[in-house]
């Protein structure tokens, strides 16, 4: 999905499924049996998609659903078609920073209440050796403030993180299922 607006106004400038091998390459899908309803006042698409690269086999369904009343949602059930390495599958939504950059924010969900502003400048990595941290960490509730329109974003199925990528070629604030968590063992 992209460019979703409320009038001339950009809420979200993309929300994808990202399929990541093991050297963070993304596997493009394959779409497939797509449907799409239109009535006066809402909207439902359903689609299924395929990814598949060298031992990456990757199948989901999604759906895609407005109303007039300006809700919208994104959903994805997927499976792994074989076993194989990853880095990262699971929904993105990229928010524009035109509209949110230097605003407010709060995030709900990953265990303590956080609000705050997006960095109006390109913000750097996280403190951590070799690892990027979070804008903003774990959440399951996103509400932003923008300049002309304020937003809410639900999560469920994985808790979301948000990284600044203004310095890559989507230029916008990246909100991503996190990482799969991974147990070492002595």
């Amino acid at each position: 999905l992209r460019y979703l607006r409320m009038a001339d106004i950009e809420v979200a400038r993309r929300i994808v499924v990202a399929v990541r091998d093991q050297a963070w390459n993304t596997v493009p899908g394959i779409l497939s049996d797509i449907r799409i309803h239109q009535a006066r006042d809402e909207f439902r698409i359903t689609f299924s998609s395929r990814h598949e690269a060298g031992e990456l086999c990757f199948s989901w369904t999604g759906t895609i659903a407005g109303t007039a009343a300006g809700s919208c949602s994104f959903s994805m059930d997927g499976s792994a078609v074989t076993s194989f390495p990853y880095r990262r599958i699971g929904i993105c939504v990229l928010l524009p920073p035109e509209e949110f950059a230097g605003r407010s924010f709060s995030a709900t969900g990953g265990g303590a209440a956080i609000s705050g502003q997006l960095p109006a400048l390109v913000a750097p990595p996280g403190p951590s050796a070799g690892i990027d941290e979070p804008l903003i960490p774990a959440f399951a509730r996103l509400a932003l403030s923008g300049r002309h329109v304020s937003a809410e974003f639900s999560f469920t199925g994985d808790h979301f993180e948000i990284e600044d990528q203004r310095n890559w070629t989507d230029a916008s604030f990246k909100a991503y299922s996190r990482l799969p968590v991974v147990s070492a063992e002595p």
